[in-house]
């Protein structure tokens, strides 16, 4: 004994909607994946702008303590400036 007419359109119908979910699902694993792809890229470039950052705070506090407590230049960095401002280092071909 066969399948009535409406029984067969039903499971036709059925199995349409099944396909096309599938088809769905199977776009949807490929967005996900491409998503994942994309998230460990971001954070991988945000662990290099991380340790850059980090760098450049110490290189900021090694400044500082260069400066001293007032903020202004040890004795042998005035020295240098000075040298620098005058001129000096030029007029002995020094640069």
């Amino acid at each position: 004994m066969g399948m009535n007419t409406s029984a067969a359109w039903t499971a036709s119908l059925t199995h349409e909607h099944l396909h096309r979910m599938d088809g769905k699902l199977d776009r949807l694993l490929d967005d996900v994946h491409e998503l994942k792809v994309r998230v460990t890229g971001l954070e991988e470039n945000y662990a290099v702008v991380s340790r850059r950052l980090d760098r450049i705070e110490r290189d900021v506090e090694r400044i500082k303590k260069r400066l001293g407590p007032r903020g202004g230049l040890r004795p042998h960095a005035a020295t240098l400036a000075t040298v620098v401002r005058s001129g000096h280092f030029l007029q002995r071909g020094l640069w």
